[in-house]
This record gives C-alpha cells, structure tokens and sequence, in this order.
C-alpha cells in the first residue's frame, strides 16, 4: 500500500463531505481518510495517483456546482408543478 496527500483548498471546504461519499462508492478498495482539508488516501497501486488526484478535484467540483445551482433548479421545479 502507498499513501497519497491531496490538500483541499479552504473554499471546497464545504463540499468534502458529500464528495468523500461519492469517491468512497467510486473507489471502495481505496482507504480514505479526512485530517481538516487534508485528504490521505491509501492506495493499492491499481490507480495512479494523478488519477486519484484528478477524481477528487472533479468531484469536488461538481459538488460545488451542484450546490451552487440546487435553488435555482428548485425555483424551475417549484414553476412547473404550480401550473
């Protein structure tokens, strides 16, 4: 086993939890664990880690959008089923 450091910047904060969920049912064969915005992460060598790395930083992201954008998407639903 290796283990890798991905630091998270403080705006993603936010964000860790749900994209902790998503990457452990993505990767369930890779230990994760969360020390603030530090993430380390066990690997078994099947994935490299510019891999692991890039999963990470897209689900973060996309978490961020997805929050970003929720009342909005609420506001169109809400819209549509008052018609």
């Amino acid at each position: 086993m290796k283990t890798m450091t991905i630091q998270i910047p403080q705006l993603y904060e936010p964000y860790m939890d749900s994209t902790l969920v998503r990457f452990r049912y993505l990767f369930p064969m890779l230990a994760v664990k969360r020390q603030g915005l530090v993430l380390i992460i066990e690997t078994n060598n099947e994935y490299p880690e510019t891999v692991i790395s890039e999963e990470i930083h897209f689900l973060i992201y996309r978490e961020r959008i997805y929050s970003e954008t929720l009342p909005i998407r609420k506001s169109i639903y809400e819209s549509f089923s008052s018609v």
